[in-house]
C-alpha cells in the first residue's frame, strides 16, 4: 500500500473520531488515578503487602480465563442486532459467574498451600465477590461500545474507578495495610454493577435462547481459547515468579509490571476498543479497512513510542522520586519489560484487526507459540536471574508473536512492510534524538533527583520530541499532523 491509498482511500469517521477522545480521556483519568493510586499504596505498604494481593488476582485470574465466555466481543462484531442476543448473554454469564465463585470459595484453601501463604485464603475468598458483581452486569451497555458512544462509556467506567481510587486512598491512609487495595476493588465493581443498570438501554432478563447460545459458542469458542492464553502469556509470569521466588519478589515483579505496561498499553488499548466496532464494519472492504488500520497504527505510535522512551531513560528517577529507595531494585525489570509493553502495545493493534475481521484463530495460534516460548524461557532465566531473568524470558517470547504477527499481517492485507515499519523507526529515531536535552539537564544537575527537576526533564523531551515532529511534517510527506487535524475538523461537520 503506497503512502497515496493511505491519505485518500477513508476519512476518519465523525463517531470514530469522538470515540477517540472520549476513549482517550477515559484512558487517561483511568491510568491517573491508578498510578497516584500505586504510588500511595508502594510508598505506604511493602511488597509482600502487594505480594499477597497479587497472589489473590492471579488465582482470580486463573479460573476466569479457563471459563472466559467473551460474549461482548461476539455482540460488538455481528453485524445485526444483537437485542435477541442480550438475554442468553447475560443469563449465561450469571450462571458462570456463580460456578465460578463457589468454585474460588472452597479451593481457596487448596491455592493457599500452593503459594505457601496461609493470610491468602480469606483474601482470595472475599475478592471472589467481584467474580458475582462482575457476572451481574448488564451487558447490554456493550451497546456503547458497538455504537461508538465512549461518551456514555467514559462516564460508566469513572464511577467505579473513582470509588475505588477514594475507599483505597482513604482506608490506605488510616489502616496502611492490605485490606485497604482488597476493600476498594470489591466496591469498585459492585459501584460498576449498579450503574451498568441505570444506564444501559436494555434491562435483560434471565432467559436462554438455545439457537442463540449455540451461535454465541460458535464465535467465542476460539476466544475462549485465546484468553487462557493471554491469560498464561501476561500471568504466568508471575505465577512462576511467586512459586519459585516467592510473596516478597511477586510483589516487586509486579509493582515493575505495572509501571512499564500501564501508560503504554493503556493508549492502545484507547486505539484498540475504539477500532474494533470499525473494523468489524469495514471487514468486507479491504482497502479502506486497510488505510484506517494504517492511521490507527500512525497514531498509536505518535504517541506510545515517547512514552516508552520516557520510562525507559528515567526509570531510575521516576521510581526513586515517586515510589521511594525501597523499590529501586526494579528499575533493571522495568527497562526491559517497557520494551516489552511497546511490542505488545503494537501486536495489540493487529490482534484488534484479526478479530474484527472474523479471524480470531490467527491469534490464537500465534498465542500459543509465545506460550511455548515464554514457559520454555522462564524456568531456567528466573532460577539463575531472579525477576530480572523472568522479564527476559517475556520480552523474548513478545519478540516472537511479533515477528510472526506481521508476517500474517502482510500476507493477509497486501500491506507493504515500509508502510507498516516506517511510524515505528521515525519515531524510535525522534524519541532518541529528544532524549539529548535530558542528559543535558542531568549533567547541569549531576545527582540531583527531585520532583521539580524530573518534571523539567519530561517537558523538555516532550517540547523537542512535537518539534521534531512538527519540522518532518512540514516538509516530508509525514502526515502525523494533517491527520489530527483532520480528526478534529471532522467533529465540525
Amino acid at each position: 500500500m503506497n503512502q497515496n491509498n493511505i491519505d485518500h482511500e477513508i476519512n476518519i469517521p465523525k463517531n470514530m473520531v469522538k470515540g477517540i477522545i472520549w476513549s482517550f480521556g477515559s484512558r487517561i483519568t483511568q491510568t491517573i488515578f491508578y498510578i497516584s493510586k500505586l504510588i500511595i499504596v508502594a510508598r505506604i505498604l511493602y511488597p509482600k503487602d502487594l505480594g499477597l494481593f497479587g497472589i489473590a488476582l492471579l488465582v482470580i485470574g486463573i479460573l476466569e480465563s479457563f471459563f472466559q465466555m467473551g460474549f461482548n466481543q461476539v455482540l460488538i462484531h455481528k453485524k445485526d442486532d444483537i437485542k435477541d442476543y442480550i438475554d442468553s448473554a447475560w443469563t449465561l454469564s450469571i450462571i458462570r459467574g456463580l460456578i465460578l465463585f463457589i468454585i474460588l470459595f472452597f479451593t481457596a484453601p487448596f491455592f493457599a498451600i500452593i503459594f505457601n501463604e496461609a493470610k491468602s485464603l480469606i483474601i482470595i475468598q472475599i475478592m471472589g465477590l467481584t467474580i458475582l458483581f462482575d457476572a451481574f452486569k448488564n451487558i447490554s451497555v456493550v451497546y456503547f461500545h458497538k455504537e461508538l458512544n465512549f461518551k456514555i462509556q467514559f462516564i460508566y467506567f469513572l464511577s467505579g474507578i473513582l470509588a475505588d481510587f477514594c475507599i483505597t486512598v482513604v482506608l490506605i491512609i488510616i489502616f496502611a495495610n492490605i485490606w485497604a487495595l482488597i476493600l476498594g476493588m470489591v466496591i469498585g465493581k459492585l459501584v460498576f454493577m449498579i450503574i451498568s443498570y441505570l444506564i444501559a438501554p436494555y434491562t435483560p432478563h434471565f432467559d436462554y435462547n438455545l439457537k442463540k447460545g449455540k451461535e454465541l459458542f460458535e464465535f467465542t469458542k476460539w476466544v475462549m481459547m485465546s484468553n487462557i492464553l493471554i491469560f498464561l502469556l501476561i500471568h504466568g509470569d508471575d505465577l512462576i515468579v511467586s512459586l519459585i521466588l516467592g510473596t516478597t519478589a511477586l510483589g516487586f515483579y509486579q509493582i515493575a509490571y505495572n509501571i512499564s505496561s500501564v501508560p503504554a498499553t493503556e493508549i492502545t488499548s484507547v486505539f484498540s476498543n475504539m477500532s474494533f466496532p470499525l473494523y468489524s464494519k469495514l471487514q468486507d472492504e479491504s482497502s479502506k479497512l486497510n488505510s484506517a488500520f494504517l492511521k490507527t497504527h500512525l497514531l498509536t505510535n505518535f504517541i506510545t513510542v515517547p512514552i516508552v522512551g520516557i520510562i525507559f531513560f528515567l526509570s531510575p528517577d521516576i521510581i526513586n522520586i515517586l515510589l521511594g529507595n525501597k523499590w529501586m531494585p526494579i528499575v533493571p525489570v522495568v527497562q526491559i519489560l517497557i520494551i516489552w509493553a511497546f511490542f505488545r502495545s503494537i501486536g495489540r493493534g493487529l490482534s484488534t484487526l484479526f478479530a474484527a475481521v472474523g479471524k480470531p484463530k490467527i491469534n490464537t495460534l500465534s498465542q500459543i507459540l509465545q506460550t511455548i516460548v515464554l514457559f520454555t524461557l522462564i524456568y531456567p532465566l528466573t532460577i539463575n536471574w531472579g525477576i530480572i531473568g523472568a522479564a527476559w524470558a517475556v520480552l523474548v517470547s513478545a519478540l516472537t508473536i511479533f515477528y510472526v504477527r506481521i508476517i500474517l499481517f502482510i500476507k493477509m492485507t497486501g500491506t507493504k512492510f515500509w508502510d507498516f515499519s516506517k511510524p515505528i523507526l521515525i519515531q524510535i529515531l525522534f524519541t532518541t534524538i529528544s532524549m539529548i536535552p535530558i542528559f543535558l539537564l542531568k549533567i547541569i544537575f549531576k545527582d540531583s533527583a527531585n520532583f521539580i527537576i524530573l518534571i523539567l526533564k519530561v517537558g523538555c523531551f516532550i517540547t523537542s520530541f512535537l518539534l521534531l515532529n512538527f519540522i518532518i511534517s512540514r516538509f516530508f510527506n509525514y502526515r502525523i499532523f494533517e491527520i489530527i487535524k483532520e480528526m478534529i475538523n471532522s467533529l465540525k461537520k
